[in-house]
């Protein structure tokens, strides 16, 4: 019987005070910096963004609202919605950038820069090698396991996140969630 007190007593006390150290699990050291994943998104007319993620989205541009659309040259939904993201990038120049990702692999610079001028598109186009690895990390930040539908569209103010649509969106519903994020 003697034999079962001691390893029990032991067994008590290291259940209840565990074996670390708890001053230093309370230590949260708030001077460390935590390393920005960076996303290059490149236009075939020359520009680039460069997305930055720590804590919450930086897209590299100074309008106060991100609008990142996923699409495909070859999806009708998505040229459906061209005419609106036009409106939306003009109407809203000084304060919206519209963000449009290429989800197609091997697409050619200059396939892309005929599309562009035929639809007129006069917003940001990215066919870069980081689209799908961006994006996952949008679709981490707008609640989905990927970006499996498109077209999909998610709208960020500052960074962070506002709204998103899958499948088509009207233009007047996203100039609403604009306006309404205003306002909240």
């Amino acid at each position: 019987m003697k034999k079962f007190i001691l390893p029990s007593l032991i067994f008590v006390v290291l259940f209840f005070n565990g074996c670390d150290d708890k001053a230093q699990l309370k230590k949260v050291d708030t001077d460390k910096k935590i390393d920005a994943i960076t996303f290059t998104l490149q236009d075939p007319r020359g520009e680039s963004l460069t997305v930055k993620e720590a804590r919450d989205l930086n897209f590299g541009h100074d309008k106060e609202y991100s609008l990142v659309a996923f699409w495909a040259t070859w999806c009708a939904p998505c040229k459906a919605e061209i005419p609106h993201l036009i409106n939306i990038q003009n109407k809203y120049k000084d304060e919206v950038k519209v963000i449009a990702i290429l989800a197609e692999q091997d697409k050619d610079h200059d396939e892309i820069l005929e599309f562009i001028d035929e639809y007129n598109i006069n917003y940001f186009v990215s066919n870069s090698d980081d689209i799908f690895a961006f994006a996952n990390l949008i679709a981490k930040k707008i609640g989905l396991n990927s970006i499996r539908s498109i077209p999909t569209i998610a709208l960020f103010r500052n960074g962070e996140y506002v709204s998103h649509w899958i499948g088509p969106a009207p233009e007047e519903m996203i100039t609403a969630h604009i306006k309404s994020s205003k306002e909240g």
